[in-house]
């Protein structure tokens, strides 16, 4: 069997290939060796890898996946059959990579890809066909399928160069195109035309006629003995007695009303005359002729006497107490709704809804109620009034006429309050001599803040010989301390303060002691929060 030997080195994670394999269509039973240097897998008991097997990427075609095989003397071998590059669109460069696995396939490695390590060209001839072809010498061989037309329809024309391979797809398509010509506009079609009558009428003289036709451009300033044409309608003669503006408007200035409803005035106003020049000034529609002014006018005399009455919607507000809740407890909320039906109809259903909760706090009449509320730090709570309402009532215009147009239909209104939650904050003092934990807390004041800055006055109580510490902790959930002053303004933060945290009650605290001992009977300390 004919054999090719190939060298791969592998460094910094590229492999290179010392020669690029070149073979030829049709060529088969080429077996290509393969020695790996610096191969960057190591094998257990310091041994090399016994198998391997060849991934190659081809140009048009699936990926091929050799046999898995036994290496020889550290060489990977590969042979290339005939069916592999058989075909010309087999053709081109091919990529490859290696895999390689122990003596029970149970391990395996993949060597980095070589790009184009492999390449297959078309021979100068295959068997007897060779760059000139003569009458009863040469012959067609098969090829890849060629497209008579391409997307759009249009014949896909083949430009022939010097070597190229005559196929027999490629003269096929030659003849099939000749073959749809002949069928689609041949003979058999030949002078069938929808409108064979009028070319048969076409003859010598009339073409003779169309030459000697005017030589007019269609332009009318370069026609000769046009007419005058009057350019102002006074110049034309009024023989059909139209009115002029001037005498319309003196009529209708002259024409007048008789005292009644349809007065400018009311029932009881006096006979007038019209002016025009204010009417068409006055005019809201778009219609400036008189049948416009006419119609807009009696529509302004109609509304004059009536008037349309005016629809309500109904209100709902929503208040508690308190407005702040305690955390971890059942806190007792008051709340108290205000509705305001105005022109809406009566009242259908009324409910007061928990957002974290699928529970309704109350349902029935629009009261005042009082339910338990349990909530946690950090938690804001949203109660929703709802009030459902019927159809209002439909009001009269001033004539009596019933107008329902905007009368308020059956629908609801609601009412949102927001309720946050917060644990308590503790201060006081411990013992110099103590340090700070949590059973130092039930000794200490608790207060509730809902702010970023406090100030707290601690009252000095004494205890004989033994100095104090000043301590104050918050919930976590507000941020670090960035100061902390005394009532004469000096900062303390950073000079004599212990930080540290501690869980209390299910919430984490920020606790600060002071390090010195307190001296005087009133200390007003201010922090604030980040």
């Amino acid at each position: 069997m004919i054999y090719l030997e190939r060298t791969i080195t592998i460094s910094n994670n590229n492999a290179t290939l010392n020669e690029q394999v070149v073979l030829y269509k049709g060529d088969k039973n080429v077996e290509i060796k393969f020695l790996i240097r610096n191969n960057p897998f190591k094998y257990k008991n310091n041994n090399n890898p016994t198998y391997a097997q060849l991934i190659i990427k081809r140009p048009s075609a699936n990926p091929i996946f050799s046999e898995i095989v036994e290496m020889v003397n550290g060489r990977v071998l590969f042979i290339v059959t005939g069916h592999m590059i058989d075909e010309l669109k087999e053709c081109g460069d091919y990529d490859f990579q290696i895999r390689m696995f122990n003596d029970d396939h149970s391990s395996r490695a993949t060597m980095v890809p070589i790009t184009a390590g492999i390449t297959i060209k078309e021979p100068l001839c295959e068997g007897d066909v060779i760059n000139a072809g003569y009458v009863d010498s040469a012959r067609v061989v098969d090829g890849d399928n060629v497209d008579l037309f391409d997307d759009e329809g249009n014949y896909n024309k083949t430009t022939w160069a010097g070597g190229d391979l005559i196929t027999a797809q490629r003269m096929n398509k030659i003849e099939d195109a000749l073959y749809e010509v002949n069928i689609n506009s041949g003979a058999a079609f030949a002078h069938e035309h929808d409108n064979k009558d009028i070319l048969d009428s076409i003859t010598e003289e009339r073409i003779q006629s169309w030459e000697n036709k005017s030589s007019f451009d269609g332009d009318y300033n370069n026609l000769i003995n046009k007419p005058t044409i009057p350019s102002k309608v006074s110049e034309l003669e009024n023989d059909s007695n139209y009115a002029t503006e001037s005498e319309l408007t003196e009529a209708i200035n002259n024409i007048e009303l008789t005292p009644g409803p349809q007065g400018p005035e009311g029932p009881q106003g006096p006979a007038g005359t019209f002016d025009v020049d204010a009417i068409f000034s006055n005019l809201e529609t778009t219609d400036k002729t008189i049948i416009g002014a006419i119609n807009e006018l009696f529509r302004r005399i109609i509304s004059a006497h009536d008037v349309l009455p005016t629809y309500t919607q109904p209100t709902l507000s929503l208040s508690v107490e308190p407005n702040i809740l305690i955390h971890n407890k059942t806190n007792n909320v008051m709340f108290t709704p205000s509705f305001t039906a105005n022109d809406a109809g009566a009242v259908i259903d009324y409910k007061v809804l928990q957002s974290n909760s699928t529970s309704c706090i109350h349902e029935g009449e629009v009261i005042q109620c009082e339910r338990g509320v349990y909530a946690k730090h950090g938690e804001e709570i949203t109660f929703t009034a709802v009030v459902k309402y019927e159809n209002g009532p439909v009001k009269n215009t001033a004539n009596g006429v019933p107008y329902p147009d905007t009368s308020i239909k059956a629908g609801e209104v609601t009412a949102n309050v927001t309720i946050p939650c917060y644990a308590y904050s503790y201060y006081g003092f411990i013992s110099e001599y103590d340090t700070f934990d949590a059973n130092d807390i039930m000794n200490l004041k608790e207060v509730l803040h809902t702010s970023k800055e406090a100030t707290l006055y601690y009252d000095f109580i004494s205890a004989g010989n033994v100095p104090l510490k000043t301590v104050y902790m918050y919930p976590s959930s507000f941020g670090k301390l960035t100061s902390i002053k005394d009532y004469n303004g000096f900062e303390y933060l950073d000079v004599s303060i212990a930080h540290s945290t501690i869980e209390f009650n299910g919430v984490q605290y920020n606790a600060y002691v002071m390090i010195d001992a307190v001296n005087t009977e009133l200390s007003a300390w201010k922090f604030i929060y980040s």
